[in-house]
C-alpha cells in the first residue's frame, strides 16, 4: 500500500490513522515500514512526495519540519524498516553504530 501526499486530499491530513504504517514510536525513535518507491527524504523530483513530507503533512506539530532525523535511509525502490530519530544526537549516534557495525548485525 504505497502512500503519497495526494491521499491527503481525501481529508487524511490530522487522522488518527497513519499514511505510511508506524511499527514503533517513543520519545525519542519513530520506526516505519517504508512503502517502495517512496523517497526518505525531499529530493530531486520528490520535493513533495516523500515520507518526511508525507508525515510532516499528517500531524505536523509531530514531525514537522527539523523535528524528524534521518538515521540511516533506503533507495527509493526498496521497501523496508526505517528507524527516525526525533533528535539530532541519537541521529548521529545510531547512524554511526551501524555504519560502524558496532553491535548491529544485519
Amino acid at each position: 500500500n504505497s502512500a503519497s501526499l495526494s491521499s491527503f486530499s481525501t481529508g487524511q491530513i490530522g487522522s488518527e490513522t497513519p499514511p505510511i504504517h508506524i511499527i514503533h514510536e517513543d520519545d525519542s525513535l519513530l520506526v516505519v515500514d517504508k512503502p517502495s518507491t517512496l523517497p526518505i527524504h525531499p529530493c530531486g523530483g520528490y520535493n513533495y512526495n516523500s515520507m518526511f513530507e508525507i508525515l510532516h503533512h499528517w500531524k505536523p506539530d509531530l514531525y514537522g519540519s527539523g523535528k524528524l532525523f534521518t538515521i540511516h535511509r533506503l533507495d527509493r525502490l526498496t521497501s523496508g524498516i526505517v528507524m527516525i530519530a526525533k533528535n539530532s544526537q541519537l541521529a548521529s549516534s545510531l547512524g554511526r553504530c551501524i555504519m560502524d557495525r558496532d553491535g548491529c548485525e544485519k
